[in-house]
């Protein structure tokens, strides 16, 4: 006990310190609690031969190192009856690692935040191209498998030409919402190249199921953009680069 007061006093910075057994995190002793004991002309002979772990707060939230940042934020928001300002960090065994503060932690995430918007689609907000590269770069040094795919609309341009570019655009985000949902359900990445092309980065395990997913969703979609008379009529008449009148079916899913 001695000790963790020293150490207090000695490093006024000092916020809180972890309690270890065998090199494992098993309580905290936060600065202000602890020297809130000692306010009184009585206390130090009350607590001076008293364990750590005795006024030690058992309530902690604990971090292995290569956690996400927005999984520990989300974890810190969920963990309201902690009192938050500092969190243990540990190896993947376990074993005590570090402290980490969480006012280090929210502007970290803040900065990649104002990053990720500087960098987003500005139609879709999904991750542009640089953030596509450093993420497949990120993949790749991982050394683990994934699939990558290339998504786009057939007959897009056509579309646009008939319909307008306004219509155009809530293909595109309507496009984008339901490519986030299933890929980012599936622990994987989607990004937004540009126009109507995405990327999507999946586990090896989930790949085609999302994909046949997604084909299908969008299959029953895709007629809610047409007019109706173009939906009688299987699509639409329009001319081609060559000025020749050209029918253009309705967009059908297809998985290459």
């Amino acid at each position: 006990m001695p000790y963790i007061s020293e150490r207090f006093r000695q490093q006024p910075s000092l916020r809180c310190v972890a309690v270890l057994e065998n090199g494992k995190p098993v309580a905290v002793v936060r600065r202000n609690a602890f020297l809130t004991l000692f306010t009184n002309p009585y206390s130090h002979s009350l607590y001076a031969k008293r364990r750590v772990l005795d006024v030690a707060d058992a309530r902690m939230l604990v971090a292995e190192a290569d956690t996400p940042l927005e999984i520990l934020s989300q974890k810190l928001t969920d963990s309201r009856d902690i009192e938050q300002e500092d969190f243990v960090i540990v190896k993947a065994n376990g074993d005590y690692l570090g402290m980490g503060n969480i006012v280090d932690l929210l502007r970290e995430i803040t900065a990649i935040q104002v990053r990720q918007a500087r960098h987003a689609n500005p139609l879709t907000g999904l991750p542009g191209n640089i953030l596509i590269n450093e993420t497949l770069a990120a993949y790749l040094a991982a050394e683990r498998g994934f699939a990558a795919a290339y998504v786009d609309l057939d007959n897009f341009k056509a579309f646009n030409d008939a319909y307008g570019y306004a219509r155009g655009d809530h293909i595109i985000i309507s496009l984008s919402r339901l490519l986030q949902a299933q890929v980012e359900n599936a622990g994987g990445f989607i990004g937004h190249i540009g126009g109507d092309d995405f990327m999507m980065l999946l586990p090896l395990e989930h790949w085609e199921s999302v994909c046949k997913q997604i084909l299908h969703s969008f299959e029953v979609m895709a007629p809610g953009f047409y007019e109706e008379a173009d939906r009688l009529q299987g699509g639409i008449h329009i001319e081609n680069r060559q000025n020749r009148l050209t029918f253009y079916p309705l967009s059908v899913s297809r998985l290459r």
